[in-house]
């Protein structure tokens, strides 16, 4: 068998304009949930970052070949695979795209790529670099605690310079020299009033956009096959209204990714007791009959998280009308936030690689942890 040869290559989305993207709460809760309240939102707010299926959805999408309205997708099933991602379908596979890596932001001048900064953060006692910007600090001091519950024995521990009126950072972190950007400096709302010509009351609704900063972008690396459809430079259209992002690819180089996650590994292994970063959203493996992420926990001795809710927007080509051709579906899905951290337990380290070890969702870039 003649051996896959394959590339890396960067894409970096530039939104040209406010976009709105939307989650499984910015709208409503899926069609089960519209019948039984009766009505949506009137107000929803966008996400400031697109979801990790989406991106990977932008690169199936660049591996179409024909994007006429009435194409057949079996023209290119070889290339992007034969269905978008789905969470409970671990033997998917996607043509000629072998996997992408978690999604960042990125300086368009200066090249220097942002990542969630570590929930853990100590804002009060971050140092400040000599470029005017605070630098990530995590919390050092610990005092160690044990609880007893008949028999069992639980060691935790919790900082002793957490401040709660600081409370989480909300932050993006430069991966080589630690330096932090708040999500306001980046991320700017714009409201747009509107009225439902449907209704006769209740007919105004408002949805809140965001735009980001000119110069930044979003960026995530691919691996493709040598032979995947060439990628050239164009606008594509996303979100709630369609909105315009420029789409430009640059070939990367071997391992970029790998180099990118060691920088991190540098940038957050500082003195102290260990922990583990999500630098993506994580979906934990369910467990029967039990909670994963409590399951989760009682492998940590501290642990500084943050979940979202997630649904399946899933796409029939075979349908004509945009109507029946999307559908989000009723089952919900909770993630680990990207930034968020644990501390495990001496010796429990192994079960909580196991709890999300999975290349169905590495193939997306999600579940990686640091």
């Amino acid at each position: 068998m003649i051996p896959r040869m394959s590339k890396e290559i960067l894409i970096k989305l530039t939104p040209l304009e406010p976009y709105f993207l939307g989650s499984d709460r910015t709208f409503h809760y899926g069609e089960k949930d519209i019948r039984r309240i009766g009505k949506s939102d009137y107000f929803v707010k966008s996400e400031k970052i697109p979801s990790q299926t989406t991106i990977f959805g932008i690169l199936r999408y660049l591996g179409v070949q024909s994007r006429t309205v009435d194409y057949d997708l079996g023209d290119s099933e070889r290339y992007i695979g034969a269905s978008s991602f789905q969470f409970d379908s671990p033997g998917q596979t996607f043509g000629k795209i072998n996997k992408i890596s978690p999604l960042f932001m990125m300086n368009c001048n200066s090249g220097r790529f942002y990542v969630r900064t570590p929930f853990n953060h100590n804002k009060s006692s971050a140092a400040v670099s000599s470029s005017g910007y605070k630098c990530f600090y995590p919390f050092r001091e610990f005092t160690e605690l044990i609880f007893t519950n008949g028999d069992i024995c639980d060691e935790q521990i919790i900082p002793l310079d957490y401040n709660a009126k600081d409370w989480l950072t909300d932050s993006f972190m430069d991966i080589d020299n630690r330096e932090i950007i708040e999500s306001p400096e980046l991320f700017f709302e714009r409201d747009y009033i509107g009225v439902d010509t449907n209704k006769s009351k209740d007919a105004f609704f408002k949805m809140q956009y965001v735009q980001l900063k000119e110069g930044y972008c979003f960026a995530f690396y691919a691996v493709i096959d040598d032979d995947f459809p060439e990628i050239t430079d164009k606008i594509i259209y996303m979100g709630r209204r369609k909105s315009a992002f420029s789409v430009t690819v640059e070939c990367s180089g071997e391992s970029s990714w790998s180099r990118c996650k060691q920088s991190i590994g540098k940038a957050i292994g500082i003195e102290g007791y260990p922990f583990r970063y999500f630098a993506s959203d994580t979906y934990l493996k369910s467990i029967p009959g039990g909670n994963p992420l409590e399951s989760l926990l009682s492998h940590c001795r501290f642990s500084v998280i943050q979940t979202k809710t997630l649904r399946e927007y899933t796409t029939n080509y075979n349908k004509t009308s945009q109507k029946d051709r999307f559908k989000k579906s009723d089952e919900l899905f909770r993630l680990i936030r990207a930034g968020s951290v644990i501390y495990p337990k001496d010796g429990h380290t192994l079960s909580i690689e196991n709890m999300v070890n999975d290349n169905h969702f590495f193939t997306i870039g999600m579940n990686c942890i640091i």
